[in-house]
């Protein structure tokens, strides 16, 4: 709901999916085709399948669209907010390593086969040696609302994957979802944002993408000295990827959990390191 009453909720139907999951496939079959004749071996896996009017129920292994050999897939920047200070963790999160790679690099990694580009956000001085665009945060020390004006501040594109570091368990396939989502709505909403419940502590907004006419909303709520980001939704045309949505890719809300803490570092190791 907008600041003026507007509804912007939106029907996520049958025959809604239908169409995205056919689109997706399309798209994938077409990138494949063309660098298949290029005589380049690509690995495409179709996660769902659509059968006349049947949907067929989505499980993990077949789940995604995202495939690392196509991309950049969207005329779309992405952000990564390195975390600032840190300080519940007692160092930079953003350079701790999991199964042999500093988290920033493993969204990096997640984010270059979608996006036309991709930032860092944080301290040049702690991240200028990893080879990556740097913006210093507008201010220090405000928290990921600066990170969010930073990027929209910055960015040359529409819509922008704004997403935090630290989460170690997100799946790319989210993000192809929340772009593909932009591509759906054109001019008809400013955020698309995954929700894993209803109410706003539902929200997950540092794994959403943003257009770039949010950049007002996300200033005054910085300038009102509030951290909290989904304060801006009031403002803002909010298009959410709701539980039922989710569900229904078989996404795990475990792809939304941060290592803040020694302990969560530790958990993240123990199941991806083994």
């Amino acid at each position: 709901m907008a600041a003026d009453g507007t509804d912007v909720s939106f029907d996520y139907g049958e025959g809604y999916l239908h169409v995205k999951l056919l689109r997706l496939l399309l798209a994938d079959w077409r990138h494949s085709s063309e660098r298949a004749r290029r005589g380049q071996a690509v690995f495409t896996a179709h996660k769902a399948c659509v059968v006349g009017q049947a949907f067929l129920p989505v499980v993990p292994a077949q789940r995604a669209f995202y495939n690392p050999c196509m991309g950049p897939n969207f005329p779309a920047a992405g952000f990564i907010l390195t975390g600032g200070e840190s300080r519940r963790m007692g160092g930079d999160k953003a350079l701790l390593e999991l199964a042999g790679r500093p988290l920033v690099f493993r969204m990096v990694e997640k984010l270059r086969p979608l996006v036309s580009e991709v930032t860092l956000v944080g301290a040049p001085e702690r991240y200028a040696h990893l080879g990556l665009p740097v913006l210093p945060d507008c201010e220090d020390g405000r928290g990921p609302v600066a990170g969010i004006v930073t990027a929209l501040r910055a960015t040359r594109f529409d819509w922008n994957l704004i997403v935090a570091c630290d989460l170690p368990f997100l799946d790319p396939a989210l993000l192809e979802l929340a772009l593909s989502e932009t591509e759906a709505v054109r001019d008809n909403c400013d955020a698309v944002v995954p929700q894993t419940e209803a109410g706003p502590k539902g929200w997950q907004p540092l794994a959403a993408a943003y257009h770039r006419r949010c950049l007002p909303a996300f200033e005054r709520i910085l300038a009102s000295g509030h951290p909290k980001i989904t304060l801006a939704y009031d403002e803002l045309r909010v298009r959410a990827l709701t539980p039922d949505v989710l569900a229904r890719f078989a996404f795990s809300p475990r792809m939304f959990n941060n290592v803040n803490s020694p302990e969560d570092y530790a958990e993240a190791k123990r199941i991806l390191e083994g």
